[in-house]
């Protein structure tokens, strides 16, 4: 089973003796929503072992309701927006290859 990083301190993992800086993915989504759910299914085992997922319940903050509303799920990465809706494989794995 995928373990989803739900936390604001995500990127420091030891690796041996020297440090690997994660990157991180944000989903914007809601309890309930069932796109959300698929595209979280769809995105995680891509990310596995390349990048950590923070999945970010915008129910739980006044400014994000009102950034995203009903359009939802989110994808971003840095601050930018990948993809909304449904996922896009391509943007994620070009995002990913230039890591």
């Amino acid at each position: 089973m995928p373990v989803v990083v739900a936390a604001t301190n995500h990127w420091v993992r030891i690796v041996g003796f020297g440090c690997l800086k994660m990157a991180v993915f944000t989903v914007y989504s809601r309890p309930g929503c069932h796109l959300c759910e698929v595209l979280i299914e769809e995105l995680l085992p891509m990310l596995r072992g390349r990048a950590e997922l923070t999945v970010i319940n915008i129910d739980d903050d006044t400014d994000l309701v009102a950034a995203h509303g009903t359009r939802i799920p989110v994808v971003a990465f840095e601050g930018r927006e990948l993809c909304h809706y449904h996922l896009d494989k391509p943007v994620i794995e070009q995002t990913l290859a230039s890591l």
